[in-house]
């Protein structure tokens, strides 16, 4: 249990803070030493576990022990693809209401469009599309990342920060959200001085920061996200003080449980915590990596062993006889070298079987790259593929990704959206509510328009518009048909599954007003044509007249 006044955390519930993260922290150095693995041969530079990077002088730049980069690569190209799916240049989702009801009125789906626009802009202005970048890439290859959201400034605008594996560790709550969370920090006096001002400081770290001699001192701080239990059910679309938020965020030095400057509040829980693929039994998630990880091992091991075979290949042997050799043996250029006789020296081939190994490579380098769906991602290398063939390849590959999408969208994506849209309703940048709308409980869902999303409802969207065209041809044979058929709404459907904007669909009402305006004017020209026809009717039976009466 936590207790907390005003920002001040008791020592009681420090200490518990810091024995719960020696706990968790404990309990992943299996995870990590797998991880270590996949950073090896898969993602260098992203981070030795085990290794603490007390300066740059400590950041491992040589990689003398990776020799095949296949693996790398298929991450890559699997981190570009997921990120280029989920988010394209231009606005990559939208915001709707989940009652069927309130979308056909316009004048609510025009404020949900502007709220859309707005809370795009919030999102994209920020730093998220550089951070999700980042959290891609841990995704893709150790399956799982972390990302950390805090309101910044006086404008109120939402700050992203991707968190590293190495340095963080979370207990899990029943719905698979985070509960707890904790970040290691290696901070000097000086860095923490600069976050906390100096009167914030705990004694000996003043003392440090007072001593030019010691600026390098590192001081291992936690940051600690936790739950505020008496305020759970605070309404969150609404201000609130920064001390009763529903979440709780706090600095304190690890060594001394000792709180560093006032614990911070949150509207949500700040803290994202995305899976690649559940483990079960764990609450870390695994992605494509530890599947091939015996195949990326191997192949490292062969591709050591035949550069190996081709130094022996290239560069042999040399055998002599136990008397043989009469001098030093000189292999280099003009070299002299003294022998009792000619077949007293000899090379010795290795006849290493080069075919066999670079089928076998070719094999593990295939296997790897399909666990990555890089055979997938890829388009064929063919000019003789039409535009509608790579079109059909391109939406096979974002289906590929599909279950994927699914987890992110709920672990990540649609919280992300959901706090930035609360955000700025809190701070009123979205107007004023529609009239009627503000006495409705209404709930807002997200659609996203990224290729992922597009792909895996296109399948529908091109059913309904099939049954629609097939509808209308039968219609000339069976008549009947055409009330069978609801047009307008399936039409509707259509437009939502493919993305397009809520304000370029016109609701009933709109639409109706538009199908009477039409009916006025067919029925006005239908008049203006039948008085025209009268007239002339009339006119020629005068003219029949006058010309009877003269004939007369």
């Amino acid at each position: 249990m936590i207790f907390e006044e005003e920002g001040i955390l008791s020592e009681h519930s420090i200490r518990f803070l810091r024995k719960k993260y020696d706990t968790i922290d404990s309990d992943t150095n299996v995870v990590k030493g797998v991880w270590n693995e996949i950073e090896t041969y898969v993602t260098p530079y992203r981070g030795r576990m085990f290794k603490k990077d007390s300066g740059e002088g400590s950041v491992e730049w040589d990689k003398y022990d990776h020799y095949d980069d296949t693996a790398g690569q298929s991450h890559q190209i699997l981190s570009a693809s997921v990120h280029g799916a989920l988010f394209p240049p231009t606005k990559w989702f939208s915001l709707f209401f989940m009652e069927e009801e309130l979308r056909d009125v316009g004048e609510y789906t025009k404020w949900l469009a502007n709220a859309t626009t707005k809370t795009y802009n919030s999102i994209n202005n920020s730093n998220f599309i550089l951070e999700a970048d980042e959290l891609i890439q841990d995704l893709t290859g150790f399956g799982h990342g972390f990302m950390v959201e805090e309101e910044f400034g006086p404008s109120k605008t939402m700050m992203y920060d991707m968190v590293s594996l190495k340095y963080a560790v979370f207990e899990e709550a029943f719905d698979g959200s985070t509960a707890f969370f904790f970040r290691e920090l290696e901070w000097t006096s000086v860095k923490l001085a600069t976050k906390f001002g100096y009167d914030a400081l705990p004694k000996n770290i003043q003392k440090d920061y007072d001593n030019p001699k010691s600026s390098d001192l590192k001081f291992k701080i936690i940051f600690a996200v936790y739950p505020r239990d008496k305020f759970v059910n605070e309404d969150t679309t609404k201000m609130l003080s920064s001390f009763k938020r529903p979440w709780g965020s706090c600095y304190f030095v690890h060594k001394d449980n000792v709180q560093i400057g006032l614990a911070n509040g949150h509207y949500e829980n700040p803290v994202y915590s995305v899976r690649w693929r559940k483990t079960s039994g764990s609450q870390w998630g695994h992605g494509q990596a530890h599947i091939c990880m015996g195949d990326i091992k191997q192949l490292n091991q062969h591709r050591l062993m035949r550069t190996r075979a081709v130094e022996k290949a290239i560069d042999p042997a040399t055998l002599v006889t136990q008397r043989g050799l009469l001098s030093k043996l000189k292999l280099g250029p003009r070299g002299l070298t003294v022998v009792k006789n000619k077949d007293s020296i000899w090379i010795h081939e290795s006849k290493a079987n080069f075919a066999v190994s670079r089928e076998e490579l070719e094999l593990l380098r295939q296997s790897i790259r399909q666990t990555f769906f890089v055979d997938q991602l890829e388009l064929k290398d063919s000019p003789a593929m039409t535009a509608a063939e790579v079109q059909v390849r391109y939406e096979l590959m974002n289906r590929l990704l599909g279950p994927t999408q699914g987890r992110l969208k709920v672990d990540w994506l649609d919280k992300v959206v959901e706090n930035a849209f609360k955000l700025e309703l809190r701070e009123g940048r979205l107007g004023d509510l529609p009239e009627g709308l503000e006495d409705v409980q209404f709930n807002i869902g997200v659609e996203y328009v990224g290729a992922l999303s597009t792909a895996q409802k296109s399948q529908q969207s091109n059913n309904i518009s099939a049954w629609l065209a097939e509808g209308a041809n039968l219609s000339q044979a069976f008549p009947d048909i055409k009330y069978v058929v609801n047009a307008p709404s399936l039409w509707r459907s259509v437009g939502r599954l493919r993305n397009i904007p809520e304000d370029g669909i016109n609701d009933v009402k709109a639409a109706k007003k538009l199908e009477d305006d039409e009916a006025k004017v067919l029925a006005n020209r239908q008049n203006l044509e039948e008085e025209k026809m009268r007239g002339e009717a009339e006119e020629a039976v005068g003219k029949g007249r006058q010309a009877t009466n003269e004939a007369a």
